[in-house]
């Protein structure tokens, strides 16, 4: 059949991309932890700082985006509607 769409053969060079993009995150951070010492307190005041730090902030301005996002939205619908029962008129 002339419609038939053929699937791309995966290679071994492809397939160990993939492996590549989930894997490289974790060794990055297990080499990053690895300058840590393994003190407990010490992995701890690291990972106060980064939520406290980083994490809340970038979290608080998603929420930000969202909730800005949301009222564009919003005000963007009900601008179309107004002007949409305009044209009727």
């Amino acid at each position: 059949m002339p419609n038939e769409e053929k699937k791309p053969i995966k290679t071994p060079s492809s397939t160990f991309a993939e492996i590549f993009i989930y894997l490289f995150p974790l060794f990055l951070l297990f080499f990053l932890l690895s300058f840590i010492s393994i003190n407990t307190e010490r992995l701890e005041d690291v990972f106060y700082v980064l939520i406290d730090k980083l994490f809340y902030p970038i979290f608080f301005l998603i929420f930000l985006l969202f909730i800005s996002v949301s009222a564009f939205v919003f005000y963007s619908y009900k601008l179309s509607q107004i002007l949409a029962e305009e044209r009727e008129k």
